[in-house]
């Protein structure tokens, strides 16, 4: 019986605890095994960076208080999140 890599993780895995992460439910070794998985994946790299800055996003429509947002601002959030997406979804083979 082969005995598995306590560092690594699969990337499935990576997804779950990417999104931990975001949201300060993570331990401290899920985010060292996160850390060093993201120097290996390419691919969890960008999940981890487009996550953030829905997060991010997300928090400054907070921040201002948004709890309903307006007919204009959303057709403007949807109209850029189509960009953002169509500019990832080209790049990808």
């Amino acid at each position: 019986m082969r005995k598995k890599n306590f560092l690594l993780m699969p990337c499935k895995e990576a997804g779950i605890v990417c999104d931990k992460v975001q949201y300060n439910e993570a331990t401290t070794w899920e985010k060292v095994k996160m850390k060093l998985h993201l120097l290996m994946c390419t691919l969890c790299r960008k999940h981890t960076k487009n996550n953030l800055k829905l997060t991010q996003l997300i928090s400054t429509y907070k921040a201002e208080n948004h709890h309903q947002l307006d007919e204009q601002t959303k057709t403007e959030l949807k109209t850029v999140f189509e960009k953002e997406l169509t500019k990832y979804s080209k790049k990808q083979p």
